[in-house]
């Protein structure tokens, strides 16, 4: 059965990139970190000596664990570091277990011959250019909320039970979770509203496309739970109406995936009127009684969950 848990966070930052490097690179690598964080995008990464022999140690392991990606720098000089394949070991271990949405991006420093590439990265989108990388980074990583300095962020955490028959198509990102931003305020309330032209702009948001939800799924292997965490924006004032949705690729589960939201005890569940790639579904009234989030109805009738204001 569907378990909520609800807590008020600070607003989700780009995540921070670990950069895997050479240190004959460090010249080369100083160039592309520099680019990243004038932009705003965050890096840590090893700047110690690495002496041959040393294993991989805590501290890397931690900074990798950290992050929310990484960015693996090739050249014909890491080529040979017997670093690169120990941190992207560690890397691939962590994203297939406990963090099932860490991204590895290789990023080749110069020029590689066809042949120089390595086996590891061949089946990987990669990248030469720094601003080509910087601009995936901020599409993939970023909100694009209007009115962003308006609104606070709310961690919903939804523990689901009945999604052991779908484990694995969790794990091969078959099937993902995410909200949409549907709009700022309460229907019921805004139409009785004599709102400033500002508030107009604001609640009139309908659809409003996020491009990357702050959406964080892992499943409890010794239960087989999933638990997904979504960090929604709430404006201060008006609060926020969100729904929440299932994204999956495979069309013979459809019904399987309406039927196992049903038994979690979803409150209404609906195919996206788009396709039938997507499910909608909303929190049952009953699990957020007192807990700031209501179920309401749009003029055309759509349920929609909403967060009051604090």
């Amino acid at each position: 059965m569907m378990k909520l848990w609800i807590s008020v966070v600070d607003r989700p930052p780009i995540g921070s990139f670990f950069i895997s490097y050479s240190s004959q690179d460090k010249n080369l690598v100083e160039l592309l970190e520099t680019a990243l964080n004038k932009e705003g995008i965050p890096t840590i990464r090893d700047e110690r000596e690495r002496m041959p022999g040393r294993k991989i140690d805590e501290k890397v392991k931690e900074m990798i664990m950290k992050s929310d990606g990484m960015i693996l720098c090739l050249s014909k000089r890491s080529l040979n570091s017997p670093w690169i394949p120990y941190e992207l070991g560690f890397a691939e271990g962590y994203s297939s277990g406990i963090r099932r949405d860490y991204l590895i991006i290789p990023y080749i420093l110069e020029p590689l011959e066809p042949g120089e590439i390595p086996p590891f990265i061949r089946d990987r989108e990669y990248f030469d250019n720094p601003k080509k990388l910087i601009d995936y980074l901020q599409e993939s990583y970023t909100y694009n909320i209007p009115f962003l300095n308006d609104t606070y962020f709310l961690s919903i955490e939804v523990t689901f039970d009945k999604f052991s028959k779908l484990l694995e198509d969790i794990r091969n990102k078959e099937l993902t979770f995410g909200y949409s931003l549907i709009r700022y305020g309460r229907d019921d309330v805004i139409s009785k509203s004599q709102l400033s032209s500002q508030d107009k702009e604001v609640v009139k948001l309908l659809n409003i496309a996020v491009k990357r939800p702050w959406v964080v799924t892992r499943i409890e292997e010794s239960t087989g739970k999933v638990i997904v965490t979504h960090h929604i924006p709430i404006h201060n004032r008006w609060g926020t109406q969100f729904k929440l949705f299932v994204d999956f690729k495979d069309l013979t589960k459809l019904e399987l995936i309406k039927k196992i939201l049903e038994e979690e005890g979803a409150a209404e569940v609906s195919e996206a009127a788009s396709g039938h790639m997507r499910i909608f579904y909303t929190i049952p009234q009953h699990l957020v009684k007192g807990g700031g989030i209501a179920i309401v109805k749009s003029p055309e009738g759509i349920t929609n969950n909403f967060i009051y204001p604090q």
